[in-house]
């Protein structure tokens, strides 16, 4: 289809005689235009014209008149009508057209319908918002983008048809945090980006950022399986991607229930690491990366083997590099018979290669590093890390590592019988 004719069309008032039109003025120089009448949905306004065409896709040529009544030809007569009908009996059947996001909507004009009125003057200040939210964003405004997108997350996330405008909030959302690593906190965002995108929602306006997905596996690089937040368990995570956890998309709701298990206790970690046999997938990674955090050292070395196999069917030089480095160094740490600087070294290969791609990450990495010198006895190496800390100046929440979450299971709601959600 090509692009300018069906502006044409749709910029061409294709009512019938006395029939009103509503005229839509778009931003981004866009123009406007004029239609039949409009519908206002979760995702933007729903254009809808009277089809005067048999086959939508067949559109006219922009020299093309045939839309445009002869002033010279007698209007058609009822007795020439089939069925002796008259010409309004004969009106063309409304026809769904495309549906305008919201922040591509600047104002409507011509609306007389007065239901139709007090839906715009609802609708309009939402509009106004998510444009200001997706055009500050473009101009790496994220400070400024944020609350906005985060104002509007919930209203679109509970849209289970969604729609082009739904992603643009979610993905626009997950884009202005990112960079803060709070990752339980971005959990919603990433989630309600990859059902989105699964369900064939695509958009433009992040088109000239770089990628935050990785659509084989379905999962944000920067979004490591790391819990961060010390007043979450096993039940409040559960609750907090509730949503998700019960997607009707398989690999959706196998993602979340991966993500959920962060905030388990060590003790059950290990329920989650997948089969020798198991193909790579984003819900395996997951399983087998918090895995390597379980309680048993056993446990660990058999997670630490399952998630680097997975890895390996990956080319090397991914965003995934920086998971291999936490993970393995991490559980390293924890097995107090293994090298301790053999462990170090994985951790700050995460600095040293993803600083500036993933600086929350690396921070994180750098401090549990200076912990463990520290807790070692190994003092001036600690300083000198700590330093490093200081001249990065990036505030961030620190990694809860599996000790720090601690053993004792008697509050979680989590079983070893039970299927967590």
């Amino acid at each position: 289809m090509n692009p300018t004719h069906c502006f044409v069309l749709l910029s061409v008032v294709l009512g019938c005689p006395g029939a009103l039109a509503e005229t839509i003025y778009l931003r981004d120089q866009l123009g406007s235009l004029e239609v039949d009448h409009i519908a206002f949905e979760t995702g933007g306004v729903r254009l809808i014209n009277h089809d005067l065409i048999s086959d939508p896709d067949q559109l006219p040529d922009e020299s093309d008149d045939s839309l445009v009544p002869d002033p010279d030809e007698p209007a058609p007569s009822g007795e020439d009508s089939p069925s002796g009908s008259s010409p309004e009996a004969e009106m063309p059947a409304p026809v769904r057209g495309r549906l305008l996001a919201w922040d591509q909507v600047r104002s409507i004009e011509g609306i007389e319908d007065p239901v139709l009125a007090a839906e715009w003057a609802r609708w309009q200040p939402v509009a106004t918002d998510l444009w200001r939210a997706r055009s500050r964003l473009q101009r790496g405004d994220r400070t400024l983008s944020a609350p906005l997108f985060e104002r509007h997350f919930g209203l679109f996330a509970s849209d289970l048809n969604g729609s082009e405008m739904g992603l643009i909030v979610a993905e626009g959302l997950l884009r202005s945090r990112l960079r803060s690593g709070a990752i339980e906190a971005l959990l919603p965002a990433a989630l309600e980006t990859v059902r989105l995108r699964r369900a064939g929602f695509s958009t433009d306006r992040y088109q000239e950022m770089p990628p935050v997905l990785d659509e084989q596996l379905w999962l944000v690089p920067r979004l490591a399986p790391i819990p961060t937040q010390g007043n979450l368990d096993s039940k409040s995570m559960r609750s907090l991607l509730d949503r998700w956890l019960g997607s009707p998309d398989p690999v959706v709701a196998e993602i979340a229930r991966a993500y959920a298990r962060m905030h388990d206790p060590p003790d059950f970690l290990a329920e989650g690491i997948p089969a020798k046999s198991t193909n790579l997938s984003g819900a395996a990674l997951l399983s087998a990366a918090i895995a390597t955090g379980a309680s048993d050292p056993q446990q660990r070395s058999v997670a630490r083997d399952r998630f680097q196999s997975l890895l390996r069917t990956r080319s090397a030089g991914t965003p995934l590099d920086s998971w291999r480095g936490w993970f393995m160094g991490v559980s390293g740490i924890l097995d107090q018979d293994s090298s301790l600087d053999v462990a170090l070294l994985e951790l700050l290969s995460i600095p040293a290669l993803h600083l500036h791609d993933d600086p929350a990450l690396s921070v994180r990495a750098i401090e549990v590093c200076a912990d463990a010198l520290e807790k070692n006895g190994r003092i001036d190496e600690a300083a000198v890390l700590r330093q490093e800390i200081e001249r990065l100046d990036f505030k961030v929440d620190p990694a809860l590592l599996p000790v720090v979450l601690g053993t004792d299971t008697s509050s979680s709601d989590v079983s070893s019988e039970e299927d967590p959600r």
